[in-house]
């Protein structure tokens, strides 16, 4: 059998020794790297669910405005319609009363003047 040398058993001790520690301080780093991203990945999941709520919050009080702008529309369409029937009865009201004020049935015609203007002169 080959003969083991000492001085290659004392390298390769702190060969692994070197090899030890670094996979240690590896071993730490990522120990620490896991917990940050830990962190932050609750981090963005709580942000991101945050978000998700005020969202759904935004789009829920956006469909209640909409549900009234369609009931103000509605209400305007109503009102609209309604000013117009009643500015067509006001002006049926105005019609009627120039008509009364004129009275066109108390009126003489051109040959029922003639025919008094006859008589008077005769």
């Amino acid at each position: 059998m080959a003969e083991v040398n000492q001085n290659d058993i004392l390298e390769l001790a702190g060969y692994l020794e070197s090899v030890k520690a670094r996979m240690t301080s590896i071993e730490a780093s990522n120990i620490d790297l896991s917990r940050l991203l830990g962190k932050h990945n609750e981090g963005s999941a709580s942000v991101k669910n945050r978000y998700n709520e005020e969202l759904a919050l935004i789009k829920h009080e956006l469909s209640l405005m909409d549900e009234e702008i369609r009931s103000l529309q509605k209400v305007i369409v109503q009102l609209i319609s309604d000013l117009k029937a009643t500015i067509k009865r006001d002006d049926l009201e105005r019609f009627k009363k120039r008509i009364d004020m004129w009275a066109p049935e108390g009126m003489v015609t051109r040959n029922e003047a003639r025919m008094m203007i006859d008589q008077y002169f005769s």
